[in-house]
């Protein structure tokens, strides 16, 4: 499965959940137009952005709630 992590998830220092992720075979995408699954940190993932995420079949959100990701949306397109 490809993956995008969002800028926000992990910050620009912890690099071991990445790590973690590509040695259990995960792809890392650095676009998420490419991704078929996401783990969101605090990243707005709005009708807008999740509209040229074609490939996407998942939202993994890192941290409570998903006040920044369009459910209305994501119910909408499946």
């Amino acid at each position: 499965m490809k993956i995008y992590i969002g800028d926000n998830t992990f910050g620009t220092f912890d690099l071991k959940a990445k790590y973690i992720l590509a040695g259990a075979g995960v792809e890392l995408v650095d676009y998420l137009q490419k991704a078929e699954g996401v783990i969101a940190g605090t990243e707005l993932y709005n009708a807008d952005v999740l509209s040229s995420a074609i490939k996407l079949k998942v939202i993994s959100r890192m941290g409570v709630g998903y006040d920044n990701v369009d459910l209305d949306y994501c119910d909408e397109n499946g």
